[in-house]
């Protein structure tokens, strides 16, 4: 019985390791590629779309381009599909875009800093 538990422990935790080292190993996008990225999801708004800002926020300092705090994102940089607590997975760094579009005006685009994936509140 202790062995089958030890053999668990030992998945679970180089799983972390895993984690922990994807996140940390995936270097972090540049301005400039945040900007590309987030004026090809923007074309679905129409022509003419141009972003006006892009800062990188700690997962756990994110704000809108106006200063309010963004508090509902799932900060979690664990691996897709591993089923871990959050607290286990380090924090992930967001882009955020302002974006403006003519007549449809300014909006936020939010960005995994890692991987250039929105990210989800």
């Amino acid at each position: 019985m202790g062995k089958p538990l030890r053999i668990v422990a030992v998945v679970l935790a180089l799983g972390l390791a895993i984690s922990w080292a994807y996140r940390i190993a995936t270097p972090i996008l540049t301005a400039q590629q945040i900007k590309t990225i987030a004026l090809r999801e923007a074309e679905y708004l129409g022509p003419g779309s141009v972003v006006t800002q892009a800062v990188l926020y700690p997962a756990d300092q994110v704000r809108r381009s106006t200063g309010e705090p963004e508090t509902n994102f799932r900060t979690s940089g664990c691996i897709n599909g591993l089923p871990l607590p959050t607290f286990l997975c380090p924090t992930r760094s967001i882009w955020v875009v302002r974006t403006h579009t003519p007549g449809r005006g300014n909006y936020d685009q939010f960005f995994d800093a890692n991987t250039g994936q929105p990210a989800l509140p």
